[in-house]
């Protein structure tokens, strides 16, 4: 298993060295046709994980104009992780970078010599804004001059699991009205006139709340977008046990 806690790789290149890299990576023939040709986000590092190239819609999908701005930060600090400022040495080196995608697939990349993919979950945010972000993060060796580099695919599915999410919550919830449901009629065929009564009224309950859960699954899958505005409002306990 690959070592996460990156206590060999937290120091970042000098400005010189990473000006070399920025060089040697703008003049290389392969990589200015990768940057150029790739329809997703690409993002080139060199070994400590620094930033030294970008094609452009990484910067526009980060919303940077000058990719000056960001070349020799790592890539948590340019996508705004939360957690990219918790250590002095940034991205790659704070307790929870053990278990991003991203920074696994960079090292076990470089420690093996071959492509890594793996899920990044990562809470992104600046001011108070904030956002839960899932990209498919897919890691590239490159030897270039002896130079050890990182070839960085992105590719953002934080939709795509924001639909899983709310699919494994519906089934979830229709399998539990169901079952109510059967237990509610099983209840209704060797009940009293009077248990047939409430029975019958939990039934209709039941069935009301299964169909208001069908229509919003639907409405979320017909607005193709996936997005939803929560609406809030005050609740009581004994309201939800009666639920």
């Amino acid at each position: 298993m690959v070592k996460t806690d990156f206590v060999a790789s937290e120091q970042r290149t000098g400005r010189e060295k990473l000006e070399r890299d920025i060089a040697l990576a703008s003049s290389n023939a392969v990589i200015d046709g990768v940057l150029k040709t790739v329809g997703g986000q690409l993002v080139v590092l060199n070994s400590q994980r620094q930033v030294i190239a970008v094609n452009d819609i990484f910067l526009k999908t980060v919303g940077i104009e000058d990719s000056d701005e960001i070349f020799g930060l790592r890539l948590g600090k340019v996508i705004g992780c939360i957690h990219a400022d918790e250590e002095p040495d940034g991205c790659g080196t704070t307790k929870y970078c053990s278990s991003c995608g991203a920074a696994i697939a960079m090292v076990a990349s470089l420690a093996a010599n071959e492509p890594v993919e793996r899920i990044c979950a990562a809470e992104v945010g600046r001011g108070e804004t904030k956002t839960d972000l899932f990209l498919q993060v897919r890691a590239v060796p490159f030897s270039c001059e002896e130079e050890r580099f990182l070839l960085i695919f992105i590719q953002d599915i934080s939709r795509q699991q924001q639909c899983a999410g709310e699919e494994r919550l519906f089934f979830h919830d229709l399998k539990n009205v169901l079952g109510a449901l059967q237990g509610a009629a099983d209840l209704l065929t060797m009940g009293s006139p009077d248990m047939s009564r409430r029975c019958g009224r939990l039934i209709r309950k039941l069935v009301y709340r299964l169909n208001c859960e069908i229509e919003m699954q639907r409405t979320l899958v017909l607005s193709g977008e996936h997005t939803y505005t929560p609406r809030l409002e005050d609740i009581s306990v004994p309201g939800i046990l009666l639920d």
